[in-house]
């Protein structure tokens, strides 16, 4: 019985994968509080994480500023707008979360995922294409090609994904609930 894989199948395989790869992301999620926690970033230490950075703020109105210079206070956040150099400041409780960018690991990261997918992906068109030959070294060299062709491309893929996409830190604000004195109206005792 003769199995074919019909050529625009394989391409569309093939472009289905490297378009996974390529506009695929990795990204580390943390949370920041007002005081320090275990798990969490205080205020403090998230400015220490800051300092010099270009980041991407992201308000709880889906609003994405691109600043650098960020500062955050215990009531409001402050930064200067990249291409502007426009200093603004608004309350912490409209902050939903902060990206930086690290585009070194993303390119490391994007290095191994295409290795590993393009040398996959390259072993499984060598076994579907020499699936039918009779030849041992015609099929040994069918894997070799394939496997290398697969791994070559899949590496140029993930390093320019890598490059490009970059790996993530996501530093998530949560909405912190206020006590229950003063949830219930009451104010705290001097």
């Amino acid at each position: 019985m003769k199995q074919y894989f019909y050529i625009p199948k394989m391409k569309l395989f093939t472009i289905l994968i490297f378009l996974a790869i390529f506009f695929c992301g990795c990204s580390s999620t943390y949370t920041v509080r007002s005081t320090e926690a275990e798990d969490a970033f205080s205020y403090e230490q998230m400015n220490e994480e800051l300092k010099e950075r270009n980041v991407t703020i992201q308000l709880r109105d889906w609003t994405d500023i691109y600043a650098k210079k960020v500062l955050i206070a215990n009531d409001s956040i402050s930064w200067l707008n990249r291409s502007t150099d426009e200093k603004y400041k608004v309350r912490i409780g409209r902050l939903d979360k902060i990206v930086i960018k690290n585009h070194g690991l993303g390119i490391l990261e994007g290095l191994g995922l295409g290795l590993l997918g393009g040398g996959g992906l390259g072993l499984l068109l060598a076994g579907i294409t020499s699936s039918d030959s009779k030849n041992s070294e015609a099929k040994a060299w069918g894997f070799l090609i394939f496997s290398v062709l697969g791994a070559s491309l899949g590496t140029v893929v993930g390093l320019l994904s890598g490059a490009i996409s970059g790996h993530s830190y996501i530093y998530e604000f949560p909405i912190e609930q206020p006590s229950d004195t003063l949830r219930n109206g009451n104010s705290p005792q001097k």
